[in-house]
């Protein structure tokens, strides 16, 4: 967060913010940790599932 801060504040660095890099990081970022969701989702669901099975 300090980078950021210091990008806004320096005037001549927010001129070599490429928003098209930066878009594209988000963008890969947020599909990684959609897949870890929905791999802790899946892996939820299968112990809930053998828990189940045990139960009865």
């Amino acid at each position: 967060m300090r980078n950021i801060r210091n990008l806004y504040i320096n005037s001549s660095a927010v001129k070599e913010i490429n928003f098209v890099e930066a878009a594209m990081v988000i963008q890969n970022s947020s599909i990684i940790f959609a897949k870890n969701v929905d791999s802790i989702w899946a892996r939820a669901m299968n112990i809930r599932l053998a828990l189940s099975a045990n139960i009865m």
